[in-house]
């Protein structure tokens, strides 16, 4: 049971995952696509719209993340791009996540 944290802070950690986790799957949908896989891009993946990205994984995007907080006042959840393999473009596709904002390295 969750014992603090109102609707509005599970509204906001909420928006804060949903945004955090399209920016990181773009940005490996957006490298397999300037590598040659357009297996993403044909998915709509590339793109900052989450609909794609909750489409592909409803249950890692929005049924188990709110499940998560309303049982325990946390958020557990994932998201994945759609990539086809070929050799070494897999670890450069997997190198943008890196940067996205869920990521970067913080201060102090």
């Amino acid at each position: 049971m969750r014992d603090s944290g109102t609707l509005g802070d599970g509204l906001m950690w909420y928006a804060v995952f949903l945004f955090s986790t399209v920016c990181h799957e773009a940005a490996h949908a957006w490298s397999a696509s300037k590598l040659g896989d357009d297996t993403a891009k044909q998915g709509g993946q590339v793109s900052l719209n989450p609909v794609p990205h909750i489409r592909r994984e409803p249950f890692g995007m929005v049924l188990v993340p709110l499940l998560s907080w309303f049982m325990g006042g946390w958020l557990i959840g994932w998201a994945s791009a759609p990539i086809t393999p070929s050799g070494h473009d897999v670890i450069r596709a997997a190198a943008p996540s890196w940067l996205s904002p869920d990521r970067r390295p913080t201060s102090g």
